[in-house]
């Protein structure tokens, strides 16, 4: 795909002003940043066909030059990206995608080509946390699932339910981390779980938190990116009466992933069955 190289005064100007605003200063940049411009572009772009291709050579997989509907926009916004060293960077993202799409033809490719132009690694970053990094213990929760593909039917209902039938009996500063044990699984993270007793805006006092502090505060944005692509699901519970003693109250706020969520996950993660799309 051919770019069109900036004007020789365009260039100029831009390389002024980084020249003044970067160190070490570059002399030679007005005179090649059109070509840079476009080489760096067709670098990303060529590492992200080179990581498909090496992908499906692994899978046993053939692929086939995809609709143009799909390719032409893929090669544009793919070629934006930026080496990320990380487990699942964007590259990874973008190559994977494009196995996908090169071995079925989906409309969803469409609109995951879009949702990737609108984050950033952090997104995907999260979005890994949230399925391979589970705190809950699977051998003592209450209904638990074996895989984020689970994780929407333990909805709002199931999580109230579970956070009334919580017995505070015992050690209540063990609590937080009961509950957080029990329904922390993949494809759900909790962000806050607190714990009170006493009357709402009266005489409240809290009894014990569990709470990630400022590494959620971290990825508040991030989380917020995903529930407004619809990936994810914020929800929150607060002052959640006790059943079996109502002087104590539970808070607790998280997010799940969403249908549309667990697919992007599986497609942009190679984590999907290509040779049997109905088999993930």
């Amino acid at each position: 795909m051919a770019f069109d190289p900036i004007s020789a005064k365009a260039a100029g100007e831009i390389a002024d002003v980084l020249n003044s605003a970067l160190q070490p200063p570059s002399k030679e940049i007005g005179n090649y940043i059109a070509d840079k411009i476009r080489y760096l572009r067709y670098v990303s772009l060529l590492k992200i066909v080179k990581k498909a291709e090496k992908k499906a050579k692994a899978e046993g997989l053939v692929l086939k030059m995809p609709p143009i509907k799909f390719f032409l926009p893929f090669s544009e916004a793919a070629s934006l990206e930026e080496q990320i060293d990380e487990d699942l960077s964007l590259q990874e993202a973008w190559s994977n995608l494009l196995v996908d799409a090169c071995t079925k033809v989906d409309a969803r490719h469409l609109l995951y080509l879009r949702i990737l132009r609108e984050i950033t690694a952090n997104e995907i970053i999260y979005l890994t946390r949230m399925v391979t990094g589970s705190r809950g213990r699977k051998e003592t929760a209450a209904g638990f699932w074996w895989h984020h593909h689970d994780c929407t039917v333990f909805d709002r209902d199931a999580i109230f339910g579970f956070l009334r039938n919580v017995d505070p009996e015992g050690n209540a500063d063990d609590l937080p981390l009961f509950i957080l044990e029990h329904l922390e699984q993949p494809g759900l993270i909790f962000h806050s779980i607190g714990l009170t007793r006493g009357q709402p805006y009266l005489d409240m006092q809290d009894v014990s938190t569990f709470y990630e502090g400022a590494d959620y505060l971290r990825w508040e944005p991030t989380v917020d990116v995903l529930a407004a692509l619809n990936l994810v699901r914020q929800f929150r519970y607060e002052d959640v009466p006790l059943q079996k003693d109502n002087s104590y109250m539970v808070n607790a706020n998280g997010c799940v992933l969403t249908n549309l969520g667990i697919d992007f996950f599986d497609v942009c993660s190679g984590s999907t069955d290509r040779k049997n799309p109905l088999v993930k």
